[in-house]
């Protein structure tokens, strides 16, 4: 004979509402916090999210300081283009006037160069004349942040580079 198993006796309706009140009331212990598993999962869980945040916030800060030295770079070596092209033009002025321009302004530069202010890729140019000699300076609008280098070219077109704020020179380092 199967018994069937026993039951626990049902409590009255005043006695689970005693019950209920009685330990919604009773102060948890302070030493011995009563939490479930699931609550630990969860804790884990969001700790693990935490340190994953942290770390790609850590990567993109990374990646993101390396993609403006790389602006960076682009904009320097736009500027030793330019500066070629502009000692280029210049000898070329040379040639058909006997003399340098002593301005952009009249060397007459296309229309993306000829701003007020001559600022191309990040970097602020001019020009010197006198004569058959000329020379031609780019420095970065924004040290630091559009070039981190200025440059001088002359009327013997070697491209010239000085690290710093301070403008590039005939007596700083040439190019290669």
């Amino acid at each position: 004979m199967v018994r069937a198993p026993r039951r626990k006796p049902s409590l009255c309706p005043q006695a689970r509402l005693f019950r209920q009140r009685i330990q919604t009331s009773l102060p948890r212990s302070p030493g011995y916090p009563q939490r479930s598993r699931t609550s630990r999962r969860h804790q884990f869980v969001k700790l693990k999210i935490g340190i994953s945040v942290v770390l790609t916030t850590i990567v993109l800060m990374l990646a993101s300081h390396a993609i403006a030295r790389y602006r960076m770079l682009d904009n320097e070596m736009a500027a030793v283009k330019t500066l070629e092209w502009i000692s280029a033009t210049q000898a070329l002025h040379v040639k058909q006037s006997g003399r340098s321009a002593a301005s952009l302004e009249e060397l007459e530069v296309p229309k993306p160069f000829s701003s007020a202010r001559f600022v191309q890729s990040g970097y602020r140019f001019s020009v010197s004349g006198f004569g058959p000699n000329y020379s031609s300076r780019a420095v970065p609008v924004r040290y630091g942040a559009t070039g981190s280098k200025t440059f001088f070219i002359d009327q013997t077109s070697v491209c010239r580079a000085h690290e710093g704020p301070e403008a590039a020179g005939p007596s700083d380092r040439a190019l290669q």
